[in-house]
């Protein structure tokens, strides 16, 4: 299969697995933690603060500000978060028939680290410009990892395996 016909049937997937777990407009704790968000038209401009975490959206897109950077990313990217700091953030794409669906999977900085001493990895490479959060494309096999997520919560026994 060609891999864009692979991730637009990826991104397909996790746009469903989001609607099946939020039938209305809100921001909901779907398992330990993972958030899913939907709203049915764009937003005014939210304060809050960012989390340790990795975000992705299934349908719509997203305008946030962090200290001086500022990103719009829908689909086609994910959002790291390596330290909390003040943010603001409005949804910028979304309507009734189209709703902005998005997730977010906070992560616990010593597990991430365990990892990465596990896997052997004394430095990080091909990343020059390394910063406390960053707009990255989505590649297939990380919205591969997301959809299969997503899919996992409606089944607890395999949420707390991949949660993790």
């Amino acid at each position: 299969m060609e891999q864009s016909t692979r991730t637009h049937l990826l991104q397909s997937e996790l746009t469903e697995a989001l609607a099946s777990l939020v039938f209305e407009d809100g921001d909901f704790t779907v398992f330990d933690d993972v958030r899913v968000f939907r709203r049915s038209a764009p937003t005014p401009l939210l304060h809050g603060e960012s989390s340790v975490s990795y975000c992705a959206i299934g349908q719509g897109a997203k305008h946030v500000e962090i200290g001086d950077f500022s990103y719009v990313y829908g689909p086609e990217n994910i959002l790291i978060t390596s330290i909390e700091m003040p943010m603001v953030s409005r949804v910028v794409e979304a309507s009734k028939d189209k709703p902005y669906l998005s997730m977010t999977l906070d992560l616990n900085p010593g597990l991430v680290r365990s990892v990465i001493v596990a896997a052997g990895i004394d430095h990080l490479t091909g990343d020059s410009d390394l910063c406390a959060h960053k707009v990255k494309p989505m590649e297939a096999g990380v919205l591969g990892a997301t959809v299969r997520l997503m899919q996992s919560i409606g089944k607890p026994n395999e949420a707390e395996f991949l949660v993790p």
